[in-house]
This record gives structure tokens, C-alpha cells and sequence, in this order.
């Protein structure tokens, strides 16, 4: 996708992390919540991880203990012929 300031943990880059426990990464099979918010108004089925501890995207914690954090710092990208294009909500 051309994202040349992705990937790396250093200053001024953008990077993701996710902190798990390995002993406990998985899913409880067959549990899973309805979710009515996909786009275009459509609904799907959500499972929930177990043993991921924290999330950052770009520096922010959105995940903390089995929860959300409410934070949404990252941006959507798609592919373009020339160039990524990356949309904030």
C-alpha cells in the first residue's frame, strides 16, 4: 500500500502494538454478541478475544484489560493507484 512510515517502533513513525498473554490467547467458541453497527446498516456476529491485555494504535492505548478504551486515534486506508488514501472519522 506504500505506507513507508508504518511498521517500525522508532519517534515520528506510526506503529501499532498489541500486548498478549500466551498462556490465554484465544476465543470461547460459540460465544459471540450481535452487532448491528457494520457499514451500510448491515449486522454480523462479534467474538471476543481472551488474553490480549493491551492495544495501541499510534501511540494510544484503545485496549486495556478486556475493554475498549473509548480512544479511536487511527485512520481507515485503502489502496489507490498512486497513493494510500487514509480517511479519519
Amino acid at each position: 500500500m506504500g505506507l513507508a512510515d508504518r511498521g517500525r517502533l522508532e519517534p515520528g513513525r506510526f506503529a501499532d502494538i498489541l500486548i498478549y498473554d500466551l498462556e490465554q490467547i484465544g476465543y470461547k467458541a460459540g460465544q459471540y454478541d450481535v452487532v448491528d453497527d457494520l457499514p451500510g446498516g448491515d449486522w454480523g456476529y462479534v467474538g471476543h478475544a481472551q488474553g490480549i491485555r493491551y492495544i495501541f494504535v499510534n501511540g494510544v492505548e484503545t485496549y486495556q484489560g478486556g475493554e475498549p478504551t473509548g480512544n479511536i486515534p487511527g485512520a481507515r486506508c485503502r489502496p489507490s493507484l498512486l497513493t494510500p488514501i487514509c480517511l479519519r472519522d
